[in-house]
C-alpha cells in the first residue's frame, strides 16, 4: 500500500489539526506538571480506624540536620495545616503524630516506623496533605525511680527525667516526686534512652541511663506499642567535688564573691572544671571524675587582692600544690585567704648633675621563674609603681626609648641580663619603695656586613640584633646602610651575642650569628665595658643554599596544593626558614647555610583533604625523615612531595 500524498491545502488542514491536538495535550499535562512541581507536603490529616477525623492531635516536625522543630494541631477536620517557615525551604523533617492523651489512639511517625527508620519529608505549605490513620490502643509509657547513692540510697525529688528516641529527639519528660518515682506517658513504639537532670548538688547534676556520661554512650532499650514499661530505676553517683571558701586577707578576712575557681590536671595542665564563688565566698567545684588537679583563683573585680593565685597562695602553676580527689568523693575545706597586692616603686633617671628624669620609660617585673608579673610607665618626673604583685621574689627590666643619650635597656640594678639582675623580695601586701635606678650613658657595637664574593659586596638592609645573656628580649637593634655599616647603640656594659638577618637578598644566608656561627649557643660573645665602644665587628655572610620543589595531593587526579607550609629544620631541630606553596604547589626555601636539613609539610591551613602534617619522603616524624645535605650556595631543585588523602 502506498503512502498517502497530501496536497498543499490538505497539508495546511492537517497541520492545524495537529496544533489543536498539541494544545489539548499540553492542557491535559499541565495540571500534572504543576502538581509534580509542587513537591513536599502541606499538612497532615489524622483519622481513626473508622476514618473519622481526630481533632486536637499534635503533629511535630523535627529537622533531620539542625535543631529546628515545629508543632501544629489538627482542626475539626483532623487536619494540621503547616504555615510557612524559613527552614522549610532548606531541610527535611520527620513527621510525628500524637493524639490527645486519653483518646485511646496510639502516637507514632507518619509511616509507622521507629524514629531511626522513618522517612523524612520536605515541607511545602499549600501542597497536598499526608493522611495518618491512628491505631487504637493506649500510648506506651516508661516509669521508674531515681535515688542518690548511699547506704541506704536516698530518694531524689525534683529530678527531671527525659525520654529520648534513638534518633536523638525528645519524646517526653517527667519530674520525680517525693518518693523519687517518675512516669513518662504518651510514647510510641521505639528505642529510647533516658537523661536525668538533678538539682541536688550532692549527686551528679546530669547523667544518662545506666549512669553513662553522654547520650552517645547511653544504653538504649525498646518500648513496644501500648507497653507500660516499669522498673527503669537508677541510682545517681555522688559527685566528685572540691569545696571551700575564698577570702581576702585583712584583720578580719573578707569574703570574696565572683572569684573564678579553675581546675587543671596536675600532669598536663588540661582543663577539668571551673566555677565561681557565691556571696559568702564559698565554692563547689564539680569534677567529672577523680583526678589530681591544681586550682587557680582569679579575681577580676577587686584590685586590692592578688589578681591570680594558685592553691596555697603559690604564684605559679609550677609551684602550686596538687589536690587529689577520688571518684565519688568530696575534698572539702579547701579554703584560701588571698593576699593583698604588693607593689614596687622608685624613680628612673639618666646619669648627670642633676640626674635627668626619664619620663615614659617602662618597667616590667618578672618572677623568679621568669614569668611576667607586672608593668608600669614612669611619669614625667621618672616615678613608677608596679602594683598587683603577689608575695615573692622579683627582678625589674627597664626600657628607655625616649632619650638616646642613655642606656636603652637594663635590668635591676644596672645589669645587662636577667640572670645577672639583683632580686627584690616582696612580702604579701608590702609596698616596696626606693627602687631607684640611674641609667648610664649608652655604649655601642659597630661593624659592617658584606656578602661573600670577589670582591665582597656591601649589604644594605641587613637587620642586626644584640642579645645579652640568655634573654629572649633583645638589647638593641640596627639596620645596615648602603655601605653595609651598622651601629648598635644604647647598650649597657655586659656580654653580647649578635644575630644577622639578611632580609634584603636571597643570595646570602638569611640568618646567622657572630662570627659566622649557626646558633646563638655557638655565637662568639662580644664583651662591652663602660665608656669603650666596640668597633670593627665586621662579618661576611656566606652564599645561601636553597631547596625548591612542588607539593601535590594524591589522586586520581594528582593536583597541586597551595597554602601548604614548608619548614626547613636543622639537624638540632631548630627552625631555619618557612615558606608557603603557591597556587601551582611550588615552593622555594632560600638563604640556608651549609648543613643537613629535614623538611616538614603542614597542610592544615588550606588542604584539609590531605595529610595535615608529614615530613620529607612522607615520614611521620623529624627523627625518621630523610635528611637533605646542602653545600654553601647549592640550589637544590626537584624536592617534590605528594601528600596522601586523609581517610
Amino acid at each position: 500500500m502506498s503512502a498517502p500524498v497530501f496536497r498543499r491545502a490538505e497539508r495546511r488542514f492537517v497541520l492545524a489539526v495537529l496544533a489543536v491536538l498539541g494544545l489539548l495535550a499540553l492542557a491535559l499535562v499541565a495540571p500534572q506538571a504543576a502538581q509534580a512541581a509542587q513537591a513536599g507536603i502541606g499538612g497532615v490529616q489524622v483519622l481513626d480506624a473508622a476514618s473519622k477525623p481526630v481533632t486536637g492531635a499534635r503533629v511535630s516536625l523535627t529537622s533531620t540536620t539542625q535543631s529546628y522543630s515545629y508543632d501544629f494541631a489538627t482542626d475539626a477536620k483532623g487536619v494540621a495545616t503547616f504555615t510557612s517557615q524559613p527552614a522549610f525551604s532548606t531541610m527535611a523533617f520527620t513527621v510525628y503524630i500524637a493524639p490527645k492523651a486519653g483518646s485511646g489512639l496510639r502516637p507514632g511517625y507518619w509511616d509507622g516506623k521507629p524514629s531511626a527508620q522513618t522517612v523524612a519529608q520536605t515541607i511545602t505549605p499549600g501542597a497536598a496533605n499526608l493522611t495518618y490513620v491512628a491505631a487504637s490502643g493506649a500510648a506506651a509509657s516508661i516509669a521508674g525511680s531515681v535515688s542518690g547513692s548511699g547506704s541506704p540510697a536516698v530518694a531524689l525529688s525534683g529530678v527531671k527525667v527525659t525520654a529520648l528516641r534513638a534518633s536523638g529527639s525528645e519524646a517526653g519528660s517527667a519530674v520525680t516526686g517525693a518518693s523519687g518515682s517518675y512516669a513518662i506517658p504518651g510514647l510510641s513504639a521505639d528505642s529510647y534512652t533516658l537523661r536525668f537532670d538533678n538539682p541536688n548538688t550532692a549527686y551528679v547534676a546530669t547523667t544518662w541511663w545506666k549512669n553513662k556520661p553522654s547520650q552517645q554512650a547511653a544504653d538504649l532499650f525498646a518500648v513496644q506499642a501500648s507497653q507500660a514499661l516499669t522498673g527503669q530505676n537508677i541510682v545517681l553517683d555522688t559527685v566528685t567535688a572540691i569545696t571551700g571558701t575564698v577570702k581576702g586577707a585583712g584583720t578580719t578576712p573578707v569574703a570574696l564573691a565572683n572569684v573564678n575557681v579553675l581546675a587543671v590536671t596536675a600532669a598536663d595542665s588540661k582543663f577539668v572544671a571551673s566555677t565561681s564563688t557565691d556571696a559568702s565566698g564559698a565554692y563547689v567545684l564539680i569534677l567529672p571524675a577523680g583526678a589530681s588537679v591544681k586550682i587557680n583563683y582569679g579575681i577580676s573585680n577587686n584590685p586590692a587582692f592578688v589578681f591570680s593565685t594558685w592553691w596555697k597562695n603559690k604564684s605559679t602553676q609550677e609551684t602550686a600544690n596538687t589536690i587529689t580527689v577520688a571518684t565519688g568523693r568530696t575534698a572539702a575545706g579547701k579554703d584560701i585567704v588571698i593576699d593583698r597586692v604588693a607593689s614596687i616603686s622608685g624613680r628612673i633617671s639618666g646619669v648627670g648633675y642633676p640626674a635627668v628624669p626619664l619620663g615614659g620609660a617602662s618597667v616590667t617585673a618578672y618572677s623568679s621563674t621568669g614569668a611576667y608579673a607586672g608593668f608600669a610607665y614612669a611619669d614625667q618626673t621618672g616615678k613608677y609603681t608596679v602594683s598587683g604583685l603577689a608575695a615573692g621574689s622579683y627582678t625589674l627590666s627597664f626600657s628607655n626609648s625616649g632619650n638616646s643619650s642613655f642606656v636603652q635597656h637594663a635590668w635591676w640594678n644596672n645589669k645587662a641580663s636577667r640572670a645577672e639582675a639583683d632580686s627584690i623580695n616582696v612580702l604579701a601586701g608590702q609596698a616596696v619603695t626606693g627602687k631607684n635606678i640611674v641609667l648610664p650613658h649608652g655604649n655601642s657595637i659597630s661593624g659592617t656586613v658584606r656578602g661573600a664574593g670577589t670582591p665582597a659586596a656591601a649589604l644594605s638592609g641587613v637587620t642586626v640584633v644584640a642579645y645579652s645573656g640568655d634573654d629572649t628580649n633583645y638589647a638593641a637593634t640596627a639596620t645596615t646602610d648602603t655601605n653595609g655599616a651598622y651601629t648598635l647603640t644604647g647598650l649597657i656594659a655586659g656580654s653580647y651575642r649578635l644575630q644577622f638577618y639578611s632580609n634584603a637578598s636571597p643570595t646570602y644566608v638569611a640568618n646567622i650569628w657572630w662570627n659566622t656561627k649557626a646558633s646563638r649557643a655557638a655565637a662568639t660573645v662580644i664583651p662591652l665595658t663602660a665608656g669603650t665602644p666596640v668597633t670593627g665587628k665586621d662579618i661576611i655572610l656566606p652564599k645561601g643554599a636553597s631547596i625548591a620543589g612542588t607539593v601535590r595531593g594524591a589522586g586520581p587526579p594528582v593536583v597541586p596544593l597551595a597554602n601548604v607550609f614548608i619548614t626547613a629544620h636543622a639537624a638540632d631541630g631548630s627552625v631555619w626558614n618557612s615558606v608557603v606553596s603557591d597556587s601551582m604547589g611550588h615552593y622555594s626555601i632560600t638563604g640556608l647555610p651549609a648543613g643537613s636539613y629535614t623538611l616538614e609539610f603542614d597542610s592544615s591551613f588550606g588542604e584539609a583533604a590531605y595529610q595535615l602534617r608529614t615530613w620529607w619522603r612522607n615520614k611521620s616524624s623529624q627523627a625518621t625523615a630523610n635528611p637533605i645535605s646542602l653545600a654553601a650556595g647549592t640550589a637544590l631543585t626537584g624536592e617534590d612531595v605528594t601528600l596522601g588523602k586523609r581517610p
